[in-house]
């Protein structure tokens, strides 16, 4: 099956912490799972807003690295907001195609176009490079709760990454088969 990578680049979302950017963990995330996905033989797309163009950009890559590689050289913090891109790009990809998200920061309007595509029959997973860290929940939104609930039960596995952490562990820790519910 085809693997959608989806990046947030919002340039308001943007946060230095601990000598990092969240974009720049953000990458490192994309760069670790389109590995993973390449090497296991899924045709794997990198789609995210290029600011130079103002249009989406998409990166296909079908077992070489260097396409995805490629995009991510070039990637810039952009204009577009993440629940613009989740749409647009919604309307661009195969129908069946497995979508991962990575968010800059918790958005509730990209998170609700998430579980949109999700009741529409798509896999999906979503990536938080959430510029406060994974241990320190109490500077998140109020909504963001209920909203990794409805996650839950809509069977989207959820995963948050800070500047510090191990991405490899960190994508391995929190990757877990997810509980299916219908929409």
């Amino acid at each position: 099956s085809s693997i959608a990578i989806l990046l947030d680049t919002l340039r308001s979302s943007v946060v230095s912490t601990a000598g990092d950017t969240n974009l720049e963990v953000a990458i490192r995330v994309v760069a670790s799972l389109a590995n993973h996905t390449l090497v296991n033989g899924h045709p794997t797309t990198l789609v995210y807003f290029d600011e130079a163009t103002k249009s989406l950009r998409t990166d296909r890559a079908l077992g070489d690295f260097t396409p995805i590689l490629d995009g991510l050289a070039r990637l810039t913090p952009s204009s577009m907001k993440p629940a613009d891109l989740v749409a647009a790009a919604g309307a661009s990809l195969p129908r069946h195609s497995n979508l991962i998200v990575i968010l800059l920061s918790p958005d509730q309007e990209a998170m609700e176009q998430i579980l949109k595509r999700r009741s529409q029959g798509t896999e999906v997973m979503l990536v938080l490079a959430d510029k406060y860290g994974a241990r320190s929940r109490t500077k998140d939104p109020p909504w963001l709760t209920a909203m990794l609930g409805m996650f839950e039960n809509a069977g989207i596995n959820t995963i948050m990454v800070a500047p510090g952490d191990d991405i490899q562990a960190s994508l391995s820790r929190n990757v877990r088969s997810p509980v299916r519910i219908r929409l």
